[in-house]
């Protein structure tokens, strides 16, 4: 008897999660006219560009290298990295840094601007150990990997809701 009240209440809990628009955080369905899109950037090695690439293809996009016979051209404008000094000890040793990345980027589509520069800042900060440098610089470029994918993921979502005008 208790088999089929948990099949039931399974069931039941599927339904309800799918009525109220629950859905799995998955590849961003991105608009038609993105299909072969040229990414066009100063760097095609840095973090943000090989992850926007990566999450593309994901999506279905097939990135080009070449802006002739792409559908669209998604131009980094800025793609910049860095880090700065938070606190020092009294002995003036860096103790706690902020790394940040820096992006500008806007899609045309046929020559036309679809979307305008949007640009966007992420930081985080960590501290900093003198006795460890080694694992303190590995865990900062764990930091701008991480940077780059949160922003890519940012970039996504707003390029999921471009529409084309209405000519």
């Amino acid at each position: 008897m208790k088999f089929p009240c948990k099949i039931l209440l399974t069931v039941l809990l599927a339904f309800s999660l799918s009525a109220c628009g629950y859905q799995l955080q998955g590849n961003e369905r991105l608009p038609e006219f993105m299909g072969v899109t040229y990414i066009q950037t100063g760097n095609q090695y840095s973090d943000l560009a090989l992850t926007l690439e990566r999450r593309l293809r994901a999506a279905g996009v097939q990135p080009t290298r070449s802006p002739e016979g792409s559908t669209a051209v998604l131009r980094l404008n800025k793609d910049e990295f860095g880090q700065r000094l938070l606190s020092v000890s009294a002995e003036n040793v860096p103790q706690e840094f902020e790394v940040y990345y820096t992006i500008a980027y806007q899609v045309l589509v046929d020559g036309k601007v679809l979307l305008e520069v949007d640009s966007r800042t992420l930081t985080r900060d960590y501290t900093f150990d003198p006795t460890d440098v080694l694992a303190k610089r590995r865990e900062e470029e764990f930091l701008r990997a991480d940077l780059a994918n949160d922003l890519v993921r940012l970039m996504m979502r707003r390029i999921a809701a471009l529409d084309l005008p209405e000519q």
